[in-house]
């Protein structure tokens, strides 16, 4: 068995369509219906939790001497940049959560 399941990167994804391609990727591994649904239910409190981990805003307050249209481009650059570190973290923490799911599954297997 492969230990790779197709799970797309980072989207606004629903629980509905996380669960169902879990479920379609331990199938097509030949994991029984029993070791899926231990699986799924091992991690789902784990996609939850990292998306509000995730998703948590970053406030700062600074003095500057920076003019108005200087702050606002500093802004916009620390936003794409922290944008895109949460991309690149959520997608990592996903295919974590994807391998915790193929070793429970495992797990309920042997």
């Amino acid at each position: 068995m492969s230990n790779v399941i197709n799970f797309p990167s980072t989207s606004a994804k629903s629980d509905a369509d996380k669960i169902k391609e879990l479920r379609e990727g331990l199938s097509s591994h030949g994991f029984s219906s029993e070791a899926i649904e231990a699986a799924i239910s091992s991690v789902m409190p784990l996609f939850h939790e990292s998306n509000s981990r995730i998703k948590q805003n970053v406030r700062v307050n600074f003095t500057s001497t920076l003019n108005d249209e200087q702050v606002e481009d500093l802004r916009s650059q620390l936003s794409s940049e922290l944008q895109q570190h949460h991309y690149e973290v959520s997608d990592f923490i996903q295919k974590l959560i994807v391998k915790i799911a193929l070793l429970e599954a495992r797990a309920v297997d042997v």
